[in-house]
């Protein structure tokens, strides 16, 4: 009944040490750097956890996975996978875009309870949404958010005046 399973060890081919030692200098630059300004534990581990995700890339590419070294396909696909969540934590732990999105959120309340016209100034949204709570910066930045996800649309005319207009079809759920 006490059966223990077997443990493997796999090893690296000498190209995937050495694309995991660059990826390993690359992140501790942009450690120093300030690239994971919020996240600095996280991404003193990614190169680890790049390491760990090329075994499982490996696992999947190979029929008996303990019997070959990882090589530097599988370390690159690792790579890949550990670049991608690394992205998703940068994003995450980035408070000026966490805000951005709360200030996005509220402001699109607004439009949704029609207290904002389907046109509007920054003014007007910075007066809706909260003069005393947010900085007219703070309401650009959840304007730039909206308009990165084609919620709103912003237009300069010759005066320099920036009009934000309201995409109609978030009334009916973006059912283009």
């Amino acid at each position: 009944m006490n059966k223990k399973r077997p443990i493997f060890t796999i090893n690296l081919t000498p190209e995937a040490y050495k694309e995991h030692v660059e990826y390993k200098h690359m992140i501790n630059s942009q450690i120093s750097y300030g690239k994971y300004n919020n996240c600095e534990s996280f991404g003193s581990k990614l190169a680890g956890h790049a390491v760990r995700l090329a075994g499982a890339v490996h696992f999947l590419q190979h029929e008996e996975p303990w019997n070959e070294p990882i090589d530097a396909s599988a370390m690159k696909g690792g790579i890949a996978i550990a670049e991608f969540f690394a992205e998703q934590a940068r994003s995450v732990f980035d408070h000026e875009r966490v805000e951005s999105l709360k200030i996005a959120k509220k402001i699109l309340n607004k439009i949704i309870k029609k207290r904002i016209r389907p046109y509007f100034s920054l003014r007007d949204a910075h007066r809706k949404v909260g003069s005393g709570r947010y900085t007219v910066n703070q309401i650009s930045l959840g304007l730039d958010m909206l308009e990165s996800h084609h919620y709103i649309a912003s237009y300069t005319d010759l005066a320099n005046k920036t009009t934000f207009i309201v995409n109609p079809n978030i009334f009916n759920g973006f059912g283009y």
